[in-house]
């Protein structure tokens, strides 16, 4: 997997500092994710994957995971 650049940190709506911009390292997850080969993981890793797209999914306040990458080829999605 090639290296990416994280998101850049954008102005604190607190003080003078920074903050990670939430929104975009969502996207820059699902990019990253996307970009797995699961039939490649063992089962573990597998999970691991798993685990992420369900952090993810709970992060956006996702109602329906039809548009996040799927674990498994032969999933089917009702």
């Amino acid at each position: 997997m090639a290296k990416r650049a994280l998101p850049p940190r954008v102005p604190s709506l607190v003080g003078d500092g920074t903050e990670f911009d939430s929104k975009e390292y969502l996207r820059f997850s699902v990019e990253v994710l996307a970009d797995v080969d699961v039939d490649a993981l063992d089962e573990a890793g597998k999970v691991a994957y798993a685990q992420a797209l369900a952090l993810i999914a709970i992060a956006s306040n996702a109602k329906h995971l039809q548009h996040l990458p799927l674990i498994d080829g032969n999933l089917e999605v009702p």
